[in-house]
């Protein structure tokens, strides 16, 4: 019966299960039966109530987690969730993880509305409505900067970001500016996409903790705002993550803007000035937000609106209003620190002198300040005007006397010398000056040939290298043909010229000292082989030559001693070329705005000794001027170079001259340059000067008719002339093969051996 019906077991037996049940409910229960009853069903309520509070706990951690939707990608609107591209690129770059941001703009966010900037959460808002996204309305949006990387430069940017060694992190960085260079972005469709992934690698750059990467970074971000600059709109501020990025990219920078490193900070603080000079992005309310942040100093936050002002002047329209400067500049006057007192007075005292309305605006402002505070200020600028009349008197004298020399009057005096007329040097960020080296650069590229500039392109340093020691090889070929040439404008002696020092120009600025040193032999060979031929008043020569002369001078601010000398013996090839054009460019670098003090004033150095003061040459005033500047400067390297120009100068013009123009330097600085004044004769004829003075007396015996001075007016190296790289020892007319030369006897030169060996080294001229 059993086997016959198996499937209505389990019924039979829950019946009889069920009356035997409801039969012993009518029996009466035993005590025993009872008691055990009572146990069992006070363990089923207490699990019963534990289930239970279980289940409240999980319902309401459900009701206070909401599930929120991924964000929408960054460079298309889609339906479609993309969860594959975080897991890509984070967990392959863990360095970009410090670019993953949650933006949610804060309170004080309220003011940059006043400003123009978009809130976030609104633009997140109309841009979720239109795809129909059901994310929440909250201001919420969370930026994913490896997705945004791997989708606009691919993955393997994002993995050379990621990578563990430093070099490969600057590789991905010259990828991004290759990529960027390489887009057209007039009519690219995803440039605002570009642009913010591209601002996001930078910032993790920015914060790397390797310097080489930093600063590969912030090339990488000159390079990217040269290119978006004339491509940005009113689309790019509305885009949330670019205003996002662009936050955090200026709140890295303003924190590295303390570093105890002197390039970082310059660094920095020239790429902090490079974004806010972008009006279109309208970044400067970014840049004044977190520099008011606790965490910069004051002295720091002083410095930087300083130069802002000098850079974009004051203009209430892009938020760089006179209310919003003195708010940073009164509370700095009331700090202990003396640094930042004075640095406030400086930027007062600038306020005042670009204020049309002659300060007064300025002046209603301080408020709360003390009395002696304010004479401060008021001496500071008073001084500033005297020093404007005194530029202007200067100017206006400095034209007389030229009137004057034109029409025939010479008074002999110094100041009526017509000195060089020089240029203005161009800027590598203008326009027409970027347009101008990549059409330069196209033309290079036929010069040289595919295959050199293939290695040139190339991202292992030793094919960049190959390349410049085969183009050094090409100009040394071009040699014989340059025989019967004479300069002419528009030649193909030109085009070569400008083809092969746009390419020196390009390869100055590599981050690899051997390519760079190589760089400067290349064109070594250049002056040598092409200098003679070249037309140097053609505009575009003009160009080109300073702006390898100012690149020059950046790679002569480089830690490698190699690298400097090659760089600085470059710079005086040029300025010993015959033709007078070279010299004038050349000091038309050195006496530009934008060239490093340090800089100016070593170069002064070496070449006043060999150049003089003279018609048509180096003016005494100016130098004299820029001497002034350099001895009140903060660096201490600057003030002895300066003295030894002061001292250099006074050999060639006189004491009384040189105390004259520097009349407003402080008296304790004139009394211990007056120390190490020479008494000498000064000479107005126009020669140049020399080390050692000849006598009329004939040679007796095996020595030269020389006779040297004293050993307190004996020339130094900071001093010494030099003629073709060599010093000028032995007198004129007595040549290395006679018999004074092969005697044995030849007086010793001046100099320590030292000191001849380190101008030999910086002015080697053999092989020129």
């Amino acid at each position: 019966m059993r086997k016959s019906l198996p499937r209505d077991h389990e019924s039979h037996v829950m019946g009889h299960g069920a009356a035997s049940a409801a039969s012993s409910s009518q029996m009466p229960p035993s005590p025993k039966t009872k008691k055990t009853r009572t146990g069992l069903s006070s363990t089923f309520k207490q699990s019963e109530s534990s289930l239970q509070g279980i289940q409240e706990e999980q319902s309401n951690k459900a009701a206070t987690t909401t599930t929120e939707d991924r964000p929408v990608s960054p460079r298309k609107m889609t339906h479609e969730p993309s969860t594959h591209r975080r897991s890509s690129c984070t967990m392959d770059a863990p360095i970009l993880a410090s670019a993953f941001v949650t933006s949610t703009y804060p309170e004080s966010h309220d003011e940059q509305q006043q400003h123009g900037i978009t809130p976030i959460g609104e633009e997140i808002k109309d841009e979720t409505d239109v795809v129909g996204d059901g994310s929440s309305s909250s201001g919420a949006f969370a930026f994913d900067a490896g997705a945004a990387i791997t989708q606009e430069f691919g993955e393997r940017v994002a993995r050379l970001l990621g990578a563990d060694p430093w070099g490969d992190r600057q590789d991905g960085f010259d990828a991004i500016m290759y990529i960027v260079k390489k887009a057209d972005l007039a009519s690219a469709k995803n440039k605002r996409e570009l642009f913010c992934a591209a601002l996001a690698a930078i910032q993790c750059g920015v914060d790397d903790r390797v310097a080489p990467v930093m600063y590969c970074a912030l090339e990488c971000l000159r390079a990217v705002l040269k290119e978006f600059a004339p491509v940005i709109d009113r689309t790019f501020v509305k885009y949330a993550p670019t205003n996002e990025q662009l936050s955090a990219l200026v709140k890295s920078l303003t924190a590295k803007l303390g570093d105890s490193n002197k390039r970082t900070q310059r660094e920095v603080s020239q790429a902090l000035i490079r974004v806010a000079k972008q009006k279109k992005l309208k970044s400067l309310p970014h840049v004044l937000l977190h520099l008011s942040a606790k965490e910069v100093a004051p002295r720091i936050q002083v410095a930087t609106l300083r130069q802002l002002v000098s850079e974009l002047d004051v203009d209430s329209k892009y938020g760089l209003s006179l209310d919003v400067v003195m708010q940073f500049a009164v509370p700095a006057l009331k700090i202990a620190d003396e640094k930042t007192r004075k640095a406030a007075v400086e930027l007062i005292a600038d306020l005042q002198m670009n204020n049309p309305n002659g300060g007064a605006a300025v002046t209603a402002q301080l408020v709360g300040i003390k009395p002696e505070m304010l004479r401060v200020i008021n001496r500071r600028v008073e001084e500033l005007v005297a020093q404007r009349e005194k530029e202007q008197q200067a100017a206006q004298s400095t034209n007389q006397s030229e009137e004057a020399h034109g029409a025939g009057g010479d008074d002999g005096d110094l100041d009526d010398q017509r000195a060089l007329e020089l240029v203005s040097v161009p800027l590598e960020d203008a326009k027409k000056v970027i347009a101008m080296i990549d059409f330069q650069l196209q033309q290079a590229a036929g010069v040289i040939g595919p295959v050199a500039w293939r290695k040139l392109e190339s991202k292992t340093w030793s094919d960049r290298k190959e390349a410049l020691v085969d183009i050094d090889k090409l100009m040394a070929d071009a040699k014989s043909d340059l025989r019967d040439a004479r300069p002419a404008f528009g030649s193909v002696i030109q085009q070569n010229f400008l083809a092969y020092c746009i390419t020196v120009h390009k390869c100055l600025a590599d981050s690899i000292a051997p390519v760079v040193n190589s760089a400067m032999d290349c064109l070594s060979t250049l002056i040598k082989v092409f200098g003679p031929f070249v037309e140097w008043r053609e505009e575009s020569v003009r160009d080109v030559v300073l702006l390898t002369i100012m690149r020059l001078f950046s790679t002569m601010q480089k830690p490698n001693n190699r690298t400097n000398r090659a760089a600085c013996r470059s710079i005086l090839k040029f300025a010993r070329l015959t033709n007078a054009h070279t010299l004038r460019y050349t000091l038309s670098c050195i006496f530009a705005k934008e060239t490093d003090a340090l800089v100016q004033m070593h170069l002064l150095r070496l070449l006043i000794p060999e150049f003089g003061f003279q018609q048509d040459g180096i003016s005494a005033a100016m130098v004299l001027a820029a001497v002034g500047s350099a001895l009140v400067h903060a660096n201490e390297k600057v003030r002895k170079t300066a003295i030894d120009v002061a001292l250099c100068t006074q050999r060639l013009v006189g004491k009384e001259y040189v105390l004259k123009k520097l009349k407003d330097v402080k008296a304790v600085t004139l009394k211990e340059l007056e120390k190490n004044f020479v008494d000498c004769d000064v000479k107005k004829d126009g020669d140049r000067p020399q080390t050692v003075n000849g006598s009329s007396s004939e040679a007796g015996g095996l020595l030269p008719p020389v006779s040297f001075a004293s050993d307190q007016s004996r020339r130094l190296l900071n001093s010494a002339p030099v003629g073709v790289g060599k010093l000028q020892c032995t007198p004129p007319g007595v040549d290395e093969d006679d018999q004074y030369s092969s005697s044995g006897h030849r007086r010793a030169s001046v100099l320590s051996n030292d000191e001849e060996n380190l101008m030999d080294a910086i002015l080697d001229g053999g092989d020129f």
